[in-house]
């Protein structure tokens, strides 16, 4: 059932992103007519991130909510459907990714994308693990989704900074509060960590092989451990930017009242 659920998540986020390309044209006509075609991709690819971020972080609850129902190694159909549907979200992000490049290989040379991508690599092939019919650690891996929460806030951001609203109070908002979304996001890793380290044997054991553990357990350690640290500087450093351009701002138009 991997294909079909993968094929029908592609086709939902396709039209996720149809919608959301028209919405804006619709209500933002001039700024969002300005962008070029590839810009306007990347808008509507953002826009696409929010709705995938708000299934992520119900995913998230559920697992929380179903804990005692799963516990740490067991599965349902609703969970395998979830990491079966979230498998086709990372080959669709992928390809679109690949669509908005202006070429190939800056997927490869440009160090955020690069670091994007090894994150899609890193949780499809974790979410490619958890779809096998077999004691898998779905609560696990429901944890993991809600990590993905942070996009929210971060595609927020970016989609209004490239309509011309760098300045609104919405984006002002997010930008500050996103330091702590990743702060609490890196928390939630070293949690996930613990519980991997805590139970290797029993996670060893459900897993059907050793490149499907090492997938899951290596995956995931080297993106809250590694990756997602980086990203967690980068928050305070584009939080503290914006403040000191918004308080340069604020003095120079000061100085000419």
């Amino acid at each position: 059932m991997i294909l079909p659920t993968v094929f029908l998540t592609c086709v939902c986020y396709s039209l996720i992103t149809v919608a959301v390309h028209y919405t804006a044209a619709a209500l933002f006509p001039l700024p969002f007519n300005r962008l070029e075609l590839r810009k306007q991709l990347q808008f509507d690819f953002r826009g696409m991130r929010i709705f995938a971020g708000l299934k992520c972080s119900l995913c998230f609850f559920y697992g929380v909510l179903a804990n005692h129902d799963l516990g740490l190694t067991g599965s349902n159909p609703l969970t395998l459907l979830i990491f079966e549907s979230y498998l086709g979200y990372t080959i669709f992000e992928l390809l679109f990714m690949y669509c908005c490049s202006k070429k190939t290989l800056d997927m490869i040379r440009k160090p955020h994308l690069r670091l994007l991508v090894l994150h899609h690599v890193l949780v499809g092939s974790a979410a490619y693990v958890m779809c096998k019919e077999a004691p898998v650690p779905h609560y696990l891996g429901l944890l993991t989704l809600g990590n993905e929460a942070v996009v929210i806030s971060y595609a927020l951001v970016q989609m209004a900074t490239m309509l011309g609203y760098k300045r609104h109070p919405v984006v002002k908002f997010n930008l500050m509060f996103l330091p702590i979304q990743y702060t609490v996001r890196q928390g939630l890793f070293f949690y996930i960590s613990y519980l991997m380290v805590a139970n290797y044997q029993q996670l060893l054991v459900v897993c059907p092989d050793w490149i499907s553990f090492l997938a899951f357990f290596g995956g995931m350690n080297l993106l809250g451990l590694v990756i997602n640290p980086y990203w967690t500087l980068e928050t305070y450093q584009e939080a503290y930017l914006y403040y000191r351009e918004e308080s340069q701002e604020d003095a120079t138009k000061t100085k000419i009242t």
